[in-house]
Order: structure tokens, then C-alpha cells, then sequence
């Protein structure tokens, strides 16, 4: 084979590898969500989980609850659903503080349903649909699988205040 063929081939090999008519791969949008943030139905014992562990032992730990109106608090026949995000400052300082007061009460933790969601509040899009949220997080109480109340964002007054108020209306 001569050389001028052999620098021919060369030619044509090198410009059919970078052709300008080639299309890049066609990607499907796919929604990113930081790794490090949760997503879906979680537990306590994520929230005490690194990297979120931080905000939530110092937030349970540090947080006293009105003992008067912890002490009225019935949630007997109430379940809880509550939206949080991981990311969220509110969810941060209220989910602790919820926790806290549960505990005081003995609340059974199988009768809390617990849904983490993306920071465009689009994922878990089902639920978060169902249940209208738009704000984290979003506590609601149900009796009979109705809705009796909920707290968005942050409680009028305390957590457990505002949820003895919402007994007390539906009583």
C-alpha cells in the first residue's frame, strides 16, 4: 500500500470520528435530587441519621414543651401526616420539636406517617398532590382518615398549643 493511501484512510478515519453531522445522544430529562437530602415516606431513625442528625438531636434536645398543654393533648384516634423537607429551616426546627412532644405523650410512632419531599415540592408528586401541600413542612390531623387540622410552616403559637386547638374544635 502506498503512503498517500495510508494517509487517506488516516484522513477519512479522523474526520468520521468527529463528523459535524453527527446528532449528540437525544437525554431525557431526569429530575436531580441532592443525595443528600431524603425523599419519600422516612422515620425517625433517618432524621438521626448524618448528615441531619445535627439539626435534629440539638433541636429535640434543647426544645421544652408547655408541659399545661402537653398535658390536655388527646391524639387518641388522631393519626399524623406530616410533609417535610430535609433541606427546609422550618422542617429543621419544627420536626424535632414535634418529636419531642410525641414522646411526651406516648405517642404511638406507627400512627405517624412521615413524607420527605424534593425542594421544588414536586417529589413524592402523588402525595404531595393528594394532600394540596405547598409549604413544609405540613402537619395534619386525621380522625377517621378525615382532616381535622393542619399546621403549615410554623404554629400560630406552639406546636403543642396549636394542636390542642384543633382537638378542642373538633371535640
Amino acid at each position: 500500500m502506498k503512503i498517500s493511501n495510508i494517509f487517506f484512510f488516516a484522513f477519512l478515519l479522523f474526520c468520521s470520528c468527529d463528523s459535524p453531522n453527527q446528532q449528540p445522544p437525544v437525554e431525557e430529562p431526569t429530575m436531580v435530587i441532592d443525595s443528600s437530602d431524603l425523599l419519600g415516606p422516612i422515620s425517625r431513625i433517618d432524621l438521626q441519621q448524618a448528615p441531619f442528625n445535627e439539626w435534629f438531636e440539638s433541636g429535640y434536645q434543647s426544645y421544652l414543651p408547655d408541659s399545661a398543654a402537653i398535658s390536655n393533648v388527646d391524639l387518641n384516634g388522631v393519626k399524623i401526616m406530616t410533609f417535610m423537607g430535609t433541606w427546609c429551616s422550618d422542617s429543621q426546627r419544627e420536626m424535632p420539636h414535634l418529636y419531642k412532644i410525641l414522646d411526651e405523650i406516648n405517642y404511638p410512632e406507627n400512627k405517624l406517617d412521615v413524607i420527605a419531599i424534593d425542594e421544588d415540592k414536586a417529589q413524592p408528586e402523588e402525595e404531595i398532590r393528594k394532600w394540596s401541600i405547598e409549604y413544609v413542612p405540613t402537619i395534619i390531623l386525621l380522625k377517621n382518615e378525615i382532616e381535622v387540622g393542619r399546621i403549615v410552616e410554623a404554629p400560630a403559637e406552639t406546636l403543642e398549643k396549636d394542636l390542642l386547638q384543633m382537638l378542642e374544635k373538633e371535640d
